[in-house]
């Protein structure tokens, strides 16, 4: 895989034109895919110098809105009387049916945060979590239907190095990006960080990291 994307980067680096000759506009445009490899091959090199067999363990940790959050309810009131007050364990973000009508609804109240002395928490009856914490394929997509991806061909590209191990060598940190910095939830997560890229250095016999 790392020879395909060395001769593919360097096939696109090599076709500039050199800055003497006016160059065609529609020339210089680097297509999403191209851009892909060649994001992609800078990655491998930090992750995998000389295509040793010895990789670098890698955490993922994603943007705002790319976590998967789990909601579980005990609610004592509906927002409307066709919303569920009690559930087991379910997905709150990204469902994409529940962003629907009239189940927008009840997603909303369900998802909405209380502000109080400068920090978010959820409201009353609704406990959330995030998903595939410490996991290699937790931050693959968005959605549920798997529709939206977001870290999936760059872990399979990890994951094909020699030497890598799921949910050893590649794992995420999905966090709730709901919660502002002061918030407890915040707090807890950088520790689950911090002990997640221990847990990684460990396993992997003290190497370093890559975030």
């Amino acid at each position: 895989m790392t020879h395909v994307m060395r001769s593919r980067c360097l096939k696109l680096l090599g076709s500039s034109k050199p800055s003497t000759e006016v160059a065609d506009t529609h020339s210089v445009e680097m297509p999403l895919k191209e851009a892909f490899f060649l994001a992609m091959w800078w990655l491998l090199l930090i992750v995998a110098p000389q295509g040793v067999e010895g990789i670098k363990p890698v955490v993922l940790v994603p943007g705002a809105l790319a976590s998967k959050i789990e909601a579980k309810l005990d609610k004592d009131y509906r927002s409307h009387f066709y919303c569920s007050k009690t559930s087991d364990w379910y997905l709150l973000w990204l469902k994409l049916e529940s962003m629907l009508p009239p189940a927008v609804n009840c997603w909303a109240d369900n998802f909405q945060m209380n502000f109080k002395n400068g920090a978010f928490s959820n409201i009353p009856g609704v406990t959330t979590r995030v998903k595939g914490f410490g996991t290699s394929h937790g931050l693959d997509y968005v959605d549920n239907w798997e529709k939206i991806a977001y870290f999936r061909d760059i872990v399979e590209g990890l994951l094909a190095l020699p030497g890598a191990k799921v949910d050893i060598t590649v794992r995420a940190a999905p966090y709730d990006f709901r919660y502002s910095p002061p918030s407890a939830e915040t707090h807890e997560y950088f520790q689950r960080l911090r002990d997640l890229v221990e847990d990684t250095y460990g396993k992997t016999g003290n190497t370093k990291v890559v975030l």
